[in-house]
């Protein structure tokens, strides 16, 4: 991953309908390194 960290985990997620933006969501969990 760009600019020193080491990627540990990627979740992708489609919105909840009616509550949220229907955009799809991404959760990136990165450490320094």
């Amino acid at each position: 991953m760009a600019a020193g960290f080491d990627l540990q985990e990627a979740i992708e997620r489609d919105p909840y309908p009616e509550v949220e933006y229907p955009s799809r969501r991404a959760y990136l969990f990165a450490r320094a390194g």
